[in-house]
C-alpha cells in the first residue's frame, strides 16, 4: 500500500461517484515492464481522509513483463489507476 499522490479525497470521490464515465470490462493494463517508466496498476481507495493506492500488479522474475491481478474479481464501485508512463495514467471504473 502507498500513499497516492494523483488526487485527493475530493477528487476520488468524484472520480468513483462518476458512474459510467469511464467504466470499463477490459482494462487497458500495461503489459510489460520498464524499469524506467515503471507502469502499475493499483485498486484506489480512502481510509480517514486519505487517499491510497493498493498495487495490482508487479513485474515478473525477468523484469520483462506485468503480472496484474485478475480483475474481474472486483466487485462494487471502485476506482483503479492504470499507469502506463510518466505522462500516461488513466483512472477507471472497471
Amino acid at each position: 500500500m502507498v500513499s497516492c499522490k494523483l488526487f485527493d479525497r475530493d477528487t476520488y470521490n468524484v472520480i468513483r461517484l462518476a458512474n459510467g464515465c469511464s467504466s470499463h470490462r477490459n482494462l487497458p493494463v500495461p503489459k510489460h515492464w520498464n524499469s524506467v517508466e515503471r507502469p502499475h496498476v493499483a485498486l484506489v481507495d480512502t481510509s480517514n481522509d486519505r487517499v491510497f493506492c493498493f498495487l495490482l500488479s508487479q513485474p515478473t522474475e525477468n523484469n520483462e513483463e506485468m503480472r496484474v491481478k485478475d480483475l474481474s474479481s472486483i466487485q462494487g464501485t471502485v476506482v483503479v489507476e492504470v499507469k502506463h508512463s510518466h505522462s500516461d495514467y488513466e483512472v477507471l471504473s472497471p
